[in-house]
């Protein structure tokens, strides 16, 4: 068992290597529970998917699909779905993964072009078996950080394009926000969904500090820039877009409700103990404990998601 004192050590150990790896450069990482590189595995694993292998490339799209179906990720449609389907014609997702939002926006009754692109050939081939019954709806392998060149022959006339949980991810997100910038004509919507993901915990009431640790190592071996949600309004004017409006919305789980970030959790524990800096006991504890959290309807996990509305200028 670990008591709350060596909780707080794990903690302040963690808040350590946290530090370390933002000084740090990586160059590699994988998902699954083995063959992780322990001097890279706090690395995102999104911001490289296009050169993971077949076994975490599958562990991700098993992900991106189970949240695709939650109630509760699906609710963050309702933040900006409507708006797209009333003013655009023809929609560019940037980091469309398995095409998740692409699908459910055409099966929303868009009726324009949805194009998706992703800088995996894995995701985007898992993306076009998913959406083979929608002729709306196409997917490119293009990288964000290319975005001019891997376009081209698309056009220019997008007149909306969609970032649904992508700049977090990203090792430069002015990079990639400018890029998008210069595929698209002036007056082009730009909508952004993101989580404050600094501010994701799940708590417990027997293993504070454990379950602090835990929650800070998720985040961390999970997102590649997890505060920029923050940054979004002075990244967006420096790139060439006018902000418009941003709302949140905060998606939580409490009592005995256990979906969303269970499946979370279950994605991405195995890097956090592969990566030596929990151990395998240690995350095993505190998955038993969040269980019993669930059990006795105690459970408490949230994030709170933002949606960004911009315009090209």
């Amino acid at each position: 068992m670990i008591s709350q004192v060596s909780g707080t050590l794990l903690s302040k150990q963690l808040a350590r290597t946290i530090a370390i790896r933002a000084r740090t450069t990586r160059t590699y990482c994988q998902i699954s529970t083995g063959g992780v590189d322990q001097k890279e595995a706090w690395r995102d694993p999104h911001s490289i998917s296009s050169s993971l292998d077949v076994q975490s490339s599958q562990a991700i799209i098993k992900r991106l699909e189970s949240r695709g179906t939650d109630p509760i990720f699906t609710s963050l449609f309702d933040t900006y779905f409507p708006y797209v389907i009333e003013n655009c014609d023809k929609a560019l997702e940037i980091g469309a993964g398995t095409g998740v939002v692409c699908r459910a926006l055409a099966e929303s009754g868009f009726e324009g072009t949805v194009l998706g692109l992703d800088q995996s050939e894995q995701f985007i081939q898992a993306a076009r078996d998913y959406a083979s019954h929608l002729p709306n709806v196409n997917f490119s392998v293009v990288d964000a950080r290319n975005l001019k060149t891997g376009v081209k022959s698309f056009g220019s006339d997008f007149d909306c394009l969609l970032m649904h949980t992508l700049i977090s991810h990203v090792e430069d997100p002015l990079a990639v926000l400018r890029e998008a910038r210069e595929v698209v004509e002036q007056g082009a919507d730009l909508i952004i969904v993101e989580g404050d993901y600094t501010g994701l915990s799940y708590h417990s009431a027997t293993k504070p500090g454990l379950s602090e640790s835990l929650s800070r190592a998720l985040v961390t071996a999970t997102f590649a820039q997890p505060g920029v949600v923050r940054d979004l309004p002075a990244l967006l004017r420096q790139s060439g877009w006018s902000l418009n409006r941003a709302s949140g919305k905060c998606v939580s789980e409490i009592g005995d409700e256990f979906s969303y970030w269970k499946s979370f959790a279950q994605a991405y524990m195995p890097r956090v103990s592969g990566s030596g800096m929990i151990s395998q006991e240690q995350v095993d504890e505190w998955w038993a404990d969040q269980l019993e959290h669930v059990k006795q309807k105690q459970f408490f996990a949230s994030c709170t998601y933002y949606t960004y509305f911009a315009t090209a200028v």
